[in-house]
């Protein structure tokens, strides 16, 4: 049977009505990538997103950033390994202490925005990330084939692969920048249509035409895409429909007989 993990980035809210956009998508999703309050997000609002999940049955993880508010951590920015992997390593610890209140502990790390992007492609941002997740004990969620998932296999660290529902991609397989018109996913049913073709291993179209292959094992749809919790819903269940097993990351690696997870 197949399987995928469902996710979405969570705990950014400033604003009631975006903390009850995150609890209509605990209703689909299997896990939560949290912010560790650098680029968005109050303890306070990020307090209650950690214990919703817990009763959502949601699984959740820590979603680092570059610390910068003001561009809700999608500005590239330049930093030096060592110094990314304290702030990573101040980040990460901060959450815990938040999920420790909240009863829950953090499984996963996904990096946010321009972070992830860059660490995408760039070794030595892969290279903290992938350390700091070594010293949480963490798995790595991040796109196959990137710099962050070879990183990972050197350290020795459990990752998954992940894919984007809501997103475009170009022919080279990385994501649309967010500057382009295009590089967003509106229509829940092109969602779903592209989240089981991602599943079942066949390739998608690119902005050129072109076909992509990705090999995923989780997919996100982001919590500030517009009607974001009405495009995981019929994400989900298109993905049920088709026979497709939907599980948290966790649940998702105690089905793995290998207990890790290679490109």
């Amino acid at each position: 049977m197949l399987a995928i993990d469902l996710n979405s980035d969570m705990g950014e809210a400033s604003t009631i009505q975006e903390f009850r956009r995150d609890l209509c998508l605990m209703k689909y999703v299997t896990s939560s990538n949290i912010s560790c309050g650098a680029h968005a997000g109050s303890d306070e609002l990020i307090l209650k997103t950690l214990s919703s999940c817990k009763k959502a049955g949601t699984g959740v993880g820590a979603h680092p950033s570059f610390r910068d508010r003001r561009g809700f951590g999608r500005r590239e920015l330049e930093v030096g390994r060592k110094d990314l992997e304290k702030e990573l390593d101040r980040q990460v610890r901060h959450l815990k202490v938040l999920a420790g209140k909240a009863g829950v502990s953090l499984y996963h790390l996904k990096p946010h925005g321009a972070l992830y992007n860059m660490a995408w492609r760039r070794k030595d941002y892969a290279k903290a990330i992938a350390e700091t997740a070594s010293r949480h004990s963490l798995h790595i969620l991040a796109p196959a084939g990137s710099a962050m998932i070879m990183e990972s296999i050197k350290l020795e660290v459990p990752f998954f692969r992940e894919g984007f529902v809501d997103r475009n991609y170009s022919a080279d397989g990385l994501l649309v920048p967010r500057s382009r018109p295009d590089s967003i996913i509106k229509d829940p049913a092109l969602a779903a249509e592209r989240a089981l073709r991602m599943v079942e291993g066949k390739p998608i179209r690119t902005v050129e035409g072109k076909n992509l292959e990705l090999s995923v094992q989780s997919l996100c749809v982001h919590s500030d895409t517009p009607n974001s919790c009405g495009i995981a819903r019929v994400v989900r269940s298109r993905l049920e429909s088709a026979g497709v097993k939907v599980v948290s990351l966790r649940h998702l690696d105690s089905m793995s007989s290998a207990g890790n997870h290679t490109c």
